[in-house]
């Protein structure tokens, strides 16, 4: 469980989750029921999934503008996957970014913003590129 909230960025709202799938209300995971466990885990592996899902879509639409090539020296010899995830991620840390921070640190809840943004920035680019 702790994996998973920390995986799936929601670390901080720790007490109020378990709180929620606690019958009695309790804020420590150590007292859920295995039923209340299971029912947290089960939602925290479905946040986890939506956030990796959105997060491919970035990498997928910036591997199509040709993020996966080098923008520097320091990229020069790396794997075209580790590139594109490099530049991806400077974007979502540049200014350009409504919410800069790295990739990973999204939460399902803020990834469609920030995907919903890069989308825009693929249709720009596919309009520059005809």
């Amino acid at each position: 469980m702790h994996g998973l909230l920390k995986r799936s960025n929601l670390r901080p709202k720790k007490y109020d989750l378990v709180k929620q799938f606690s019958a009695v209300g309790s804020t420590d995971s150590s007292k859920l029921s295995y039923q209340e466990a299971t029912m947290l885990i089960n939602y925290l592996e479905r946040e986890v999934s939506k956030a990796d899902t959105m997060r491919k879509k970035m990498l997928h639409l910036g591997y199509e503008m040709r993020y996966n090539l080098p923008r520097n020296k320091e990229q020069e010899g790396l794997e075209a996957s580790k590139i594109n995830y490099l530049n991806v991620n400077a974007w979502c840390e540049s200014k350009y970014c409504q919410n800069p921070k790295p990739l990973q640190l999204y939460t399902a809840e803020e990834l469609p913003a920030v995907l919903s943004q890069f989308e825009r920035v693929y249709k720009s680019f596919l309009k520059n590129v005809r």
